[in-house]
């Protein structure tokens, strides 16, 4: 009878034993913007909008689902944009406003991700529809939280959905600094138009001031989750689902105090949108990261997949359009399910985008799906004396070398569009030249968008004298032309994905 109450004493007391407590799963330390967060009785704060056309100024309330008001924003902006003066922290009180010198990021509303008007960095200039001011003074577009304070023996992680307006860019894109005075800088986007750099630079995610830290591609021109999470011992990298790591440590001395998105530093650089972004006070192991990125990410279309890259200069980097509306991005109503990157440089010559084919081709290998690169180059070549042949030559060259890099890979050639300048120095024949040899097709391309085609958009009438609805400087595009010009290419997406073209 003892021995059964002993028993009975002992598992009684294995019973109250306080069982080991499960580490805490990661809390983000700072959250703006679309991101999972506790629901909020009545909603909570989310920006605060100045309307350009008349300098009205509103606060916006997220639901009480963590929603973002897209009917009140859109109600308040109508089809004009609006500036962000404020984004409300989520988790804590650690807002973001623009840091001095600069201006809030740009909003717009229904282009945003699933018609979600996102926060867009733009650098002013080069995506407003002002093509002159890419050669003015440079504007800076910033958003930056103080207060912050992250140890460098923890780290941090900072997790954001988002979309690249093109991969390379004629400035760079900055994403992440910390510090004031000046800031060290942790992330840029977009990549340096020096076409003789490696092939491996060529595109680039450029990571804690070290331009030869090239860890993975950069985010594409539609919508995905990126990651970066650092400490003392190394970082990780979250890009295109792909994780990479590597033991590159920032310096103890790093001023990790405040929080800056955008960029204070000059030049008219390709822009980003940013949706959603949690920051941690801690380096999350990569099991973590994944977690949290799931929540972030877009959902996944059912429907067909596959990878368009567009490659080109100016005028397919958008210059001329504004909130991003550039040709890839209107190109994601009409191809849903496909990755779309925009790799244009302005001012790109044939010869340079032959130079950098070996980093575009890095984002078209080993993709699911059906991989089309359509390249609209040579308008450059041609205002600046490259002779027709010469040119054309170039271009065969650049499908040739494509299709041995990758066989079965669709390659596209457009015809070019007038240009008033190249009009104005007696070029104009030759780009009509040109474009007969693109439709002739002796390069082998495997589909030809004739965009000089269009009685719009290729009507070299409407660039001497300027016709201001589709273009600013009878070169580049307004908003209405650059949604002709990528209505022009989506019917020859679809020719292509619906049958044989050749």
């Amino acid at each position: 009878m003892i021995q059964v109450r002993r028993v009975a004493q002992c598992l009684a007391l294995l019973l109250t034993v306080t069982p080991p407590v499960a580490a805490e799963p990661a809390q983000p330390v700072a959250g703006y913007g679309m991101v999972p967060a506790p629901p909020t009785p009545g909603g909570t704060s989310d920006l605060v909008v100045t309307r350009l056309a008349d300098g009205a100024r509103r606060t916006f309330a997220l639901d009480a689902k963590g929603a973002r008001d897209i009917a009140a924003i859109a109600c308040f902006l109508g089809d004009r944009p609006g500036r962000v003066e404020r984004a409300f922290d989520r988790f804590g009180s650690h807002d973001l406003v623009p840091r001095a010198g600069t201006r809030g990021p740009m909003i717009l509303a229904g282009i945003g991700t699933d018609g979600t008007p996102g926060l867009l960095f733009d650098n002013d200039g080069a995506f407003e529809g002002d093509v002159a001011a890419i050669g003015r003074p440079p504007y800076a577009v910033s958003l930056a939280a103080s207060g912050l304070r992250l140890d460098p023996s923890s780290g941090f992680t900072l997790i954001a959905h988002l979309r690249l307006g093109n991969v390379v860019s004629i400035a760079g894109g900055q994403l992440l600094q910390l510090g004031a005075g000046p800031p060290h800088a942790l992330a840029l986007l977009a990549g340096w138009a020096d076409p003789s750099r490696p092939d491996a630079l060529s595109d680039d995610l450029t990571l804690l001031q070290a331009r030869n830290t090239d860890l993975s591609p950069p985010p594409p021109s539609t919508p995905s989750v990126f990651a970066l999470a650092v400490d003392r011992a190394g970082l990780s990298v979250l890009s295109r689902g792909r994780l990479s790591t590597a033991a590159f440590g920032v310096q103890d001395d790093a001023p990790w105090t405040d929080l800056l998105l955008g960029t204070t530093q000059p030049g008219a650089g390709a822009g980003f949108e940013l949706d959603g972004l949690l920051l941690f006070d801690r380096k999350l192991a990569d099991s973590e990261i994944l977690a949290w990125a799931a929540r972030l990410a877009p959902q996944a279309s059912p429907r067909r997949s596959g990878t368009v890259v567009l490659d080109g200069s100016s005028v397919e980097a958008g210059v001329g359009s504004t909130g991003l509306r550039n040709q890839t991005r209107l190109y994601e109503n009409g191809l849903p399910g496909f990755q779309i990157d925009n790799v244009a440089v302005g001012g790109a010559l044939t010869s340079d985008r032959i130079r950098a084919l070996p980093a575009t081709l890095r984002l078209l290998r080993d993709r699911p799906g059906t991989s089309i690169l359509l390249c609209a180059v040579g308008a450059n070549s041609l205002a600046t004396g490259v002779p027709v042949e010469q040119a054309y030559a170039q271009i065969a060259r650049y499908v040739r070398d494509a299709h041995r890099a990758i066989p079965g890979l669709k390659v596209g050639l457009a015809t070019l569009i007038p240009n008033g300048g190249a009009i104005d120095l007696g070029r104009g024949a030759a780009f009509d030249a040109y474009n007969r040899l693109i439709r002739e097709n002796r390069a082998n391309a495997d589909f030809i968008v004739d965009r000089a085609a269009d009685p719009v958009m290729g009507d070299p009438h409407r660039y001497r004298p300027i016709d201001r609805s589709i273009s600013a400087d009878g070169a580049h595009p307004t908003d209405l032309g650059h949604a002709r010009l990528a209505a022009i290419d989506l019917a020859a997406f679809h020719k292509l994905l619906s049958g044989p073209t050749r």
